[in-house]
């Protein structure tokens, strides 16, 4: 598996987090998947748990994101 410059898991990752933050607020935790995360940054599925253990971990993630902006 080839690795990711610091450039790109920067990209990488502020995309899952962009697309979870739209996604998870409009079909919920449960209604995404990996592949309608990973597809926007592209990137494959497996990728995505070089970033995060599971989706919830994401969630978590942004759900203190948008609680620190308060």
């Amino acid at each position: 598996m080839r690795g990711f410059d610091a450039d790109e898991r920067g990209r990488i990752r502020d995309s899952l987090r962009e697309t979870g933050r739209d996604l998870f607020a409009r079909r919920g935790l449960d209604g995404t998947t990996i592949a309608d995360l990973t597809d926007p940054a592209g990137v494959a599925n497996g990728t995505f748990y070089r970033f995060y253990d599971s989706k919830a971990e994401l969630y978590d993630e942004i759900l203190r994101e948008e609680r620190a902006k308060t």
